[in-house]
């Protein structure tokens, strides 16, 4: 009985112990309650298993080198999966461009529609400009998956800018 719930009416805690091998879902189980006088009442509880949480797990891989100047319609490939949720297919991917003189949120495409996985592969495209120094630029990636926003990932990926 829960003494600080107060009452009517009287209300009950129960301890339910959940196997680790349960899979996820809704969870329903009968409950019966009996008074003194042998009065018995019957209904059903309802509990949802939550799945592990999302462990996304995310890979770049950039072509090159490229020369100032120069833009390049798919510079970079980012793979993405979820550990725990290998059929999820569809993610948000970013990279930050700001070293090539874009914006600081530069959404990634899905590479292709027909592609099998997971992982799953996205890219994108710098046009590199006529006045970078030559080098190796790297700059931060990042995926969210597609329905809960704090499931990130976050890498970096390096290209490298030749001279001419």
């Amino acid at each position: 009985m829960c003494p600080a719930c107060g009452g009517p009416p009287i209300t009950f805690d129960m301890d339910l112990n959940i196997p680790l091998s349960m899979t996820p879902g809704l969870k329903t189980f009968p409950v019966s309650v009996t008074d003194d006088q042998g009065r018995r009442a019957d209904t059903t509880g309802t509990l949802e298993i939550a799945g592990p949480p999302s462990q996304l797990r995310i890979s770049t891989r950039c072509l090159g080198p490229v020369h100032p100047g120069q833009d390049v319609p798919v510079a970079c490939f980012v793979s993405v999966e979820d550990v725990n949720y290998p059929e999820d297919q569809l993610f948000y991917v970013w990279a930050d461009l700001r070293v090539f003189g874009a914006p600081a949120e530069v959404e990634a495409s899905r590479a292709c529609s027909g592609c099998s996985g997971p992982p799953w592969t996205y890219n994108f495209g710098l046009r590199v400009p006529a006045n970078m120094t030559p080098g190796v630029k790297t700059f931060a990636v990042w995926a969210t998956g597609a329905g809960a926003k704090e499931h990130m990932a976050d890498t970096t990926a390096s290209i490298e800018i030749a001279a001419r």
